[in-house]
């Protein structure tokens, strides 16, 4: 291993933060919540991917019934927590933002539509309400 390797941020898969935000698990949910005690006590960073931030976001809809609301809550207390890492955060905000507010796309089309934004892409779909944001 490098010799660097305790000192970089740890990734996180999806169902650590499941446990955590939503703390129905009675084994896993109290060891996710360690996990980030230990992160804002400064032992270590916890980089939030951008798939699994997407995973996340459909899981508590579609699974736990979690409304946008609650989503955004949840996760952008994540977002704006310095422990938490990934060079897009601004960008995953953003698309958070748009996942609340319009409530007929998904949270993957908020998000190339953000991301197109940013990188000043061209956004081609065939899905109709997303296409009534391009062309906005």
């Amino acid at each position: 291993m490098p010799k660097n390797y305790r000192s970089r941020p740890r990734i996180f898969d999806t169902n650590i933060f499941l446990r955590f935000i939503t703390g129905d698990n009675p084994k896993f949910s109290p060891e996710a919540k360690q996990l980030f005690i230990r992160a804002q006590k400064g032992e270590y960073k916890i980089y939030l991917d951008e798939l699994v931030f997407g995973e996340i976001v459909w899981t508590l809809q579609s699974f736990y019934d979690y409304t946008r609301e609650e989503i955004r809550k949840n996760l952008g207390n994540l977002l704006n927590s310095n422990f938490v890492v990934n060079p897009r955060k601004r960008l995953m905000k953003k698309a958070l933002e748009k996942y609340v507010m319009m409530t007929n796309l998904s949270f993957s089309d908020c998000w190339i539509y953000e991301l197109s934004n940013v990188e000043s892409m061209r956004l081609e779909t065939f899905d109709k309400g997303l296409s009534k944001q391009v062309k906005n």
